[in-house]
């Protein structure tokens, strides 16, 4: 029976004796099953850590992938099933945590300073300028007063597999997760609910983990000040995600960073 190697997954989904949904879909180093509202993502190893994941050893990764979009999967206990077929156990996977513990962030000007050298090559970047202020004030309203209505409004806007404008809102809540500014938390229930058809199911997942506090490493690692490891090089690998993914997250983190210095509003920012 292969084993997952490592898991970052919420304790409602952990606990559950028996879950039913499907493959939801399949990309070259991920592949999403869907239950009800968690979409749990199966990873490759290489992939830096992400919120409701799973890892895999390659092997059995490739496995999982050759099924087909739609097959039927199954928790049952601490096994995974997909298309009828035992894949996986949770048993033994080494639990990560994927919160933000607020403690001393960093200070708003230099983080503000170090995100801005990326967001050229945001998706923000392309689009009109007439539309892109109007996302930005949209964005500016959330991040000064965050709510799961607020949310819905932002959600959706830019292209791609996690719209640039939800990117930042997750940049914006892990922000106020770190204690940039005041932490707040959304029901991740309503926020699924109101993001139907508004924006695409991958990136609802990414909301709803962020709406609970629960973030990617590298997104995690912007505001850990204990790491050794330089604030440029940990901007950096945020910008590196995705396409454009992790330079929109940086566009948010800059929204917090103005906020919490007071700079009152500026569209722009690129």
């Amino acid at each position: 029976m292969s084993r997952a190697l490592e898991a970052r997954l919420s304790g409602e989904f952990f606990r559950a004796p028996f879950l039913k949904g499907n493959l939801h879909s399949a990309f070259r180093r991920t592949v999403n099953l869907a239950f009800g509202r968690r979409l749990i993502t199966l990873a490759l190893p290489e992939v830096p850590g992400l919120p409701d994941s799973i890892v895999l050893p390659p092997e059995e990764f490739r496995r999982a992938a050759d099924c087909s979009v739609g097959a039927a999967a199954e928790k049952r206990g601490t096994y995974i099933f997909i298309g009828g077929e035992c894949r996986f156990s949770l048993e033994g996977a080494v639990l990560q945590d994927d919160g933000i513990t607020a403690g001393k962030p960093p200070d708003p000007e230099t983080l503000e300073n170090a995100a801005a050298a990326f967001l050229s090559g945001s998706g923000f970047a392309r689009m009109p300028e007439e539309r892109r202020k109007s996302v930005f004030r949209r964005l500016e309203a959330f991040c000064r007063e965050p709510s799961e209505q607020a949310m819905a409004d932002c959600a959706g806007m830019g292209c791609g597999l996690t719209p640039s404008s939800d990117d930042a809102m997750v940049g914006i809540l892990a922000a106020r997760a770190a204690g940039l500014l005041p932490a707040v938390r959304l029901d991740p229930r309503r926020v699924w609910e109101l993001l139907e058809d508004r924006t695409t199911d991958v990136s609802r997942k990414y909301l709803c983990c962020a709406a609970e506090g629960r973030f990617s490493q590298p997104l995690r690692e912007v505001f850990a000040e204990a790491l050794p490891i330089p604030l440029q090089a940990r901007v950096r690998a945020v910008a590196a995600v995705g396409a454009t993914s992790g330079r929109d997250t940086l566009a948010g983190i800059l929204f917090a960073c103005r906020a919490a210095g007071e700079k009152g509003r500026n569209y722009a920012i690129l």
